[in-house]
């Protein structure tokens, strides 16, 4: 999957009660926003801290990053050199330098809710923004992920490569993703293949974060982003504008606070009104490029929840893995943010 389609998904959403937002506004009460469009240390962002560590040991709000081997890691920075990133396998940081993948014993490991970040694509760009999370030869290292030979890599932008460890070696990105601070009541949309699930990852169960429920994902069908669920064998399985079951084997999924979702029910007529308080509200959709978003919908289907798009006033599902259901009663997702509308026509910016 190139970079260009990941920013393509990043886009994936439809306004209801209020204008899109780009991640910034006015929040109410005193909570700092992360700045944005700057570089800026990620112990400067509420939520997230470095934590000194030692072997065999884990703070219980590590955040998960990414997969090798199958294994979840988690970012990890040494103070060598300057400070530089690696990837916490087991219980040893892994960290590339001069060539090389090398474990330290002694580090710190980034602990935070995985929401509190997006990854915004930086392919042979040197990034202005972003978060900092060490230092090489005197200059900001940002936090980086690559996606390389079925895992998701965590790493540092030195210049405009990410810099990662990965079977002894230390491999330069020219493709990747660097990490911004996300804003507060906002979601992101990750990238992740064969059944792997990103931490964060929004479920189709009444409890968004339920880990046992099959989660929500998007899935690329020819020109367009198509919602659906993983099923069992880790592919996302959804249902194409021509009514045909596919499964994908790379998707998106999005990642969120649990607590800020809503499910609004709608059959027939118009789509869903919030009715809820004043506060931001958006429905999450899959992108096609000559119509409005694909809504991510979840109907019961024998007992069963089952997640798939809106299209004609029903919810297009997978049923029993074989067959397409048109359900005219279902809900519709909603995220529910902070972001309060500012002054001035433009609405929010």
């Amino acid at each position: 999957m190139t970079f260009h389609l990941f920013a393509l998904a990043l886009g994936l959403v439809l306004a209801s009660t209020s204008a899109l937002a780009q991640g910034l506004g006015t929040m109410p009460g005193d909570e700092m926003v992360p700045p944005l469009g700057q570089q800026v240390s990620a112990a400067d962002v509420p939520g997230l801290a470095w934590v000194p560590t030692a072997p065999n040991t884990l703070p219980p709000d590590a955040m998960p990053t990414g997969v090798d081997a199958g294994r979840t890691v988690y970012v990890c920075r040494v103070r060598n050199d300057g400070v530089r990133i690696g990837k916490l396998v087991v219980d040893t940081c892994l960290v590339p330098m001069s060539g090389a993948e090398i474990g330290f014993p002694e580090y710190e490991v980034l602990t935070g809710d995985p929401w509190l970040i997006r990854w915004i694509p930086g392919s042979g760009l040197q990034p202005s923004s972003g978060l900092v999370a060490g230092q090489v030869a005197g200059q900001p290292a940002l936090l980086c992920l690559v996606e390389h030979m079925g895992g998701v890599h965590p790493g540092m932008v030195i210049h405009d490569r990410c810099h990662f460890g990965l079977n002894g070696k230390e491999i330069m990105a020219v493709d990747y993703r660097y990490a911004e601070p996300n804003p507060p009541g906002a979601f992101s949309m990750r990238f992740a293949s064969g059944g792997w699930v990103p931490p964060g990852a929004l479920s189709v169960a009444e409890d968004a974060a339920q880990p046992s429920a099959p989660v929500l994902c998007l899935a690329q069908s020819g020109a367009e982003w198509v919602p659906g669920m993983l099923d069992g064998s880790g592919a996302c399985v959804h249902v194409t504008d021509r009514q045909s079951i596919e499964r994908a084997a790379s998707y998106t999924v999005v990642v969120g606070d649990p607590s800020r979702v809503a499910w609004v029910t709608y059959e027939g007529g118009e789509l869903p009104r919030w009715e809820g308080p004043p506060e931001f509200s958006v429905r999450i959709g899959g992108y096609r490029p000559n119509g409005p978003p694909r809504e991510v919908c979840r109907a019961d289907l024998g007992g069963q929840l089952v997640a798939g798009h809106v299209e004609g006033g029903q919810c297009l599902v997978v049923a029993g893995g074989t067959q397409v259901a048109a359900l005219p009663r279902y809900q519709v997702l909603h995220y529910i943010g902070e972001t309060q509308q500012a002054a001035g026509p433009e609405g929010l910016r």
